[in-house]
């Protein structure tokens, strides 16, 4: 297993100093890592650049099983495919946890208070049923454009669908055909991952052959893999301090937008506490922006725990300031030492709760003081994003 990582600006010359851990696992298309990769770059320099940021880790997690239904291990634990689920919290944790090449072993804290995890599509419903399969491992779970519910309504969308596509005449053609039957294939996916197999991978089908629900399979899949099930049966929310979720998607995204409302439900039904997760409706469909990841990074750094270090960091180092903070004019200013006057230095500023650049501009020289005008900007947090020398750093500023 291969994977892509993000180090914070100053990882490598602290010594003494652990730094958090975000693993955010990418979607089903063979070549998703890399596009998750391309798509959340942006955000995830942003995160690397926070005050006390996290280490984060993209893992290339491919099933070997079969390319019949693509990658849709949905980080699940199958007969079909392999224990996917395993790969993220075993093998990849017990790897980080022993290396000493890149440090990961003495330099990331493994405590539940200090680690996360996300994904993005079928990286997000994994990511989802990881962290309710797992609240004793991580905190904090960032969830974009996944499909979190199992209800009633739900499955019966799908099964209609599906019977649309493969039931024209009896018995049902319940062929893998992604182009003519993508909901019939979606749902051949989720049961090579999630159905009760034997030995010899033979898959159990959500549907029957008459174009019933197969209620062994649907029982199976929620006892283990429905999000809302998961949390009633290990009473997680009576017990722990969360995982903490934040879960986005588009408004234009299809059959995930369509199901994001009935989780919220369920989420009220069985009296999940409201500080407990945070949603957030985007503009835009499952073609994802980077900068609607930006939103949560608020959400993630509020959420985990510090870890208290008397080590000086990058921003600190390179004598990285912005003041007044909160402001309550309409100028910012930045300070730096006279480091910066030696190259090009990248300023941006974020709005994390819209997802959206509204300051960019890159200088040549640049002096001890930077003015910046936000008279345009109405109140509320921001990040400013400086980017110099290949690092980025990342300071919050609040308008009042």
């Amino acid at each position: 297993m291969s994977a892509d990582i993000w180090l914070p600006a100053d990882f490598n010359k602290a010594n003494n100093q652990k730094f958090r851990l975000m693993i955010f696992l990418h979607g089903a298309d063979p070549d998703n890592s890399q596009k998750t990769i391309n798509t959340f770059k942006e955000a995830f320099e942003i995160y690397t650049g926070a005050v006390n940021p996290p280490v984060i880790i993209v893992p290339d997690v491919r099933s070997t099983a079969s390319q019949t239904f693509g990658n849709r291990h949905l980080y699940a634990n199958s007969v079909y495919h392999g224990n996917y689920e395993d790969v993220i919290t075993k093998d990849l944790i017990n790897f980080l946890k022993t290396d000493t090449v890149f440090n990961f072993a003495s330099k990331i804290s493994y405590q539940r208070e200090h680690m996360a995890i996300g994904g993005f599509s079928m990286g997000a419903d994994g990511a989802l049923r990881i962290a309710l399969r797992n609240p004793d491992m991580f905190k904090v779970a960032l969830i974009h454009a996944a499909i979190p519910s199992f209800s009633d309504q739900v499955i019966t969308t799908f099964a209609t669908l599906a019977k649309v596509e493969s039931c024209e005449t009896l018995p049902c053609q319940f062929s893998v055909d992604a182009i003519n039957k993508p909901i019939t294939y979606r749902l051949w996916g989720a049961s090579s991952a999630w159905s009760p197999s034997d030995q010899n991978g033979e898959i159990s089908f959500l549907l029957n052959n008459d174009g019933s629900t197969n209620t062994e399979v649907l029982n199976y899949w929620k006892s283990n893999y429905e999000p809302a099930t998961l949390i009633s049966n290990q009473g997680i929310y009576s017990s722990t301090d969360g995982p903490y979720l934040y879960l986005e998607v588009g408004d234009q995204d299809g059959n995930k937008f369509a199901t994001f409302p009935n989780f919220i439900d369920q989420l009220k039904s069985i009296g999940v506490p409201e500080q407990f997760y945070k949603t957030r409706l985007s503009s835009g469909s499952h073609i994802f922006d980077a900068l609607r990841a930006v939103g949560s990074l608020t959400y993630l750094l509020n959420n985990l725990d510090d870890i208290v270090t008397s080590s000086k960091n990058y921003a600190q180092e390179i004598g990285l300031k912005i003041f007044p903070n909160p402001v309550n004019s309409n100028q910012l200013y930045l300070s730096v030492k006279d480091l910066f006057q030696s190259g090009a230095v990248g300023l941006k500023i974020f709005d994390p709760i819209n997802g959206r650049v509204i300051y960019s501009h890159k200088y040549e020289h640049f002096s001890d003081i930077k003015e910046i005008n936000i008279s345009n900007l109405t109140d509320g947090l921001y990040f400013l994003s400086v980017q110099f020398n290949g690092k980025v750093n990342t300071l919050p500023f609040v308008i009042n």
